[in-house]
């Protein structure tokens, strides 16, 4: 076999699974955009300082204590209160757990329970990997802002998770000014 052929194959290769990452990632995957008017929930939470990236072990604790008291925690949420482009990555601000319908019953522990008023927001929609969001939602999130002129609440944003299948949804909330 020639040496073109193997240089051929093996690049033939690696673009495959390149564009097979590529897909899976969600890359491609389109920003869904909304004005929506949403209703009141109930939010199960823990406030926890520090890189945003480490919050895995917060959401699993909590999805544990909802598991075992029969909470319906199929949606989750991070409410991130600063900008991690301009604070130090030791000071930043979260809040992160359940997204619920309905108070919870039994056994909070230390988790603080609070009703997240009916809001109308600009809502963003994402079928991708989770860590895409801060790249790819929030950009065309602030871009249909201005296009809209609307006006966003300023404050933290919220980011509610549901899986749905074999995808991942992620919802970029920026709530707006009545």
């Amino acid at each position: 076999m020639k040496s073109y052929h193997i240089l051929f194959t093996v690049f033939g290769v690696i673009g495959l699974l390149l564009a097979y990452a590529i897909w899976n990632v969600g890359l491609l995957k389109p920003v869904v955009i909304d004005v929506k008017d949403l209703p009141m929930t109930v939010l199960v939470y823990k406030s926890v300082t520090g890189p945003y990236h480490n919050l895995q072990e917060t959401f699993q604790a909590i999805e544990k204590l909802a598991k075992d008291n029969g909470w319906d925690c199929s949606k989750t949420f991070g409410i991130y209160h600063d900008d991690p482009n301009q604070a130090e990555q030791e000071r930043l601000r979260a809040d992160v757990g359940c997204y619920l319908t309905a108070p919870p019953t039994g056994n909070v522990g230390d988790l603080i329970i609070k009703e997240n008023p009916s809001a109308q927001a600009l809502v963003g929609t994402f079928e991708g990997a989770p860590w895409l969001t801060a790249f790819k939602v929030y950009k065309a999130l602030n871009r249909e802002a201005q296009a809209r002129s609307l006006k966003l609440k300023p404050g933290p944003i919220m980011e509610v998770y549901a899986p749905t299948g074999k995808t991942f949804q992620t919802q970029v909330i920026f709530e707006l000014e009545k």
